[in-house]
């Protein structure tokens, strides 16, 4: 469909030629989108041409009820539209349309339109394309995110709430837009105290009941995020076991414990660096939660059974910080972990990836260090001088 098709004859008569540029009828154009009667194909067309001619969108700018009438019939064809191209097209326009006009009014008029269409008849009705399209309003505006915290707040609550819709790629929307908020310190300082603490529950409980590999990593994304504030992690280490609780759930430790078995390299990624994020803020207070939690034994079985450079990396850096309580080593995981983690070790030193190697020798040296002296890691010479030719052979690695 060429440009000069941009014209709907059932509706075009007396409009009249001040409405056209390059032979497309602004008009038409902002008629069709609400029209019944006009297919899919041909609004994305339209929407198209709308893109691609920089005077058809001047002309829809040029009078700021015009442009707040257009968006809102695209805001209407986001909800109601289930065609998937002219859904992507529409979110296409309405984000080309706010970086032309820069306005914080019309994005506080499309965060309100979002908001009413959300409440609408009572009842939540956050829609996959409507989140998506939040989710890249927020991309395209970063500073959008404080003024979700600070002055609509209800529409974060909107969102937060569609945690518990049964849709999973809804969900996994959600966790875009949370991400986008929590990655913006400003708005993290004016985020009120009980939507923070209904983040926590809410994200632990969508994670104690995931099925998608694809939620399951946005969530964990959003959780490392929060723990970058200590009082975050505070939060989220001390809700206990919520079985009881309207919304279940299980301890953050005892989750990322089960993304351990996974088998999925990409999951038990992240969920290591969610431990390491937690720890860095204090050791000494939250490692014990997750050495009860038998996580080091489960860090130890990762690490034996092959794993990525990645995760093997991240691995070492978690039993370093947990390392760094004495519980570790009254537990025996030291003595446990001595022979995995030298194994481990001389199969690094065929990879060319000295990080690795690195973050295991300073793992391998900080249990030497820590060990308690009554308690021996090697029960022959032959054991000891095995680990003394590995160390001698990452150094010669590393260093030559």
């Amino acid at each position: 469909m060429s440009s000069s098709d941009v014209i709907c004859e059932r509706i075009h008569d007396g409009h009249g030629p001040r409405w056209e540029r390059g032979g497309i009828c602004v008009a038409c154009v902002v008629e069709m989108m609400d029209r019944s009667d006009v297919s899919a194909v041909r609004k994305r067309a339209a929407l198209v041409a709308v893109m691609r001619v920089a005077a058809v969108r001047e002309l829809l700018y040029c009078e700021e009820e015009r442009r707040i009438n257009f968006i809102s019939s695209l805001l209407r064809t986001l909800f109601n539209a289930v065609d998937s191209s002219l859904l992507d097209q529409t979110v296409q326009v309405l984000l080309q349309m706010t970086l032309d006009v820069p306005n914080q009014g019309l994005l506080l008029f499309i965060l309100d339109q979002i908001h009413s269409r959300w409440t609408d008849v009572g009842g939540l009705k956050a829609s996959l394309s409507s989140l998506t399209f939040l989710g890249k309003l927020l991309d395209a505006h970063p500073a959008l995110s404080q003024t979700l915290t600070s002055s609509r707040p209800r529409v974060l609550e909107c969102v937060c709430a569609a945690l518990l819709l049964s849709d999973e790629e809804v969900k996994a929307a959600v966790c875009y837009v949370l991400l986008r908020i929590w990655s913006s310190a400003a708005a993290i300082q004016m985020l009120p105290d009980t939507l923070r603490q209904r983040m926590c529950v809410l994200l632990l409980h969508t994670l104690s009941n995931t099925h998608t590999t694809a939620l399951t990593v946005n969530c964990l994304g959003v959780v490392k995020q929060m723990c970058q504030y200590s009082e975050v992690v505070c939060v989220l280490m001390n809700l206990q076991d919520g079985t009881e609780d309207p919304l279940p759930y299980q301890p953050l430790p005892l989750i990322l414990k089960k993304l351990l078995l996974s088998a999925q390299d990409s999951l038990q990624v992240v969920s290591v660096r969610c431990v390491c994020a937690v720890l860095i803020h204090a050791p000494r207070r939250f490692t014990a939660a997750f050495i009860q939690a038998d996580l080091p034994e489960f860090l130890l079985e990762v690490m034996s059974s092959g794993c990525s450079d990645v995760l093997l990396w991240s691995v070492f850096s978690c039993l370093l910080l947990l390392s760094e309580d004495p519980l570790f080593f009254s537990q025996c995981h030291a003595v446990y972990g001595m022979e995995p983690l030298v194994r481990c070790l001389k199969d690094t030193l065929g990879k060319s990836n000295t990080e690795v190697q690195k973050q295991g020798l300073e793992l391998l040296s900080a249990i030497l260090d820590r060990q308690p002296a009554a308690v021996r890691l090697f029960p022959t010479a032959s054991e000891f001088t095995a680990v003394c030719d590995v160390i001698m052979a990452i150094h010669t690695s590393i260093f030559n």
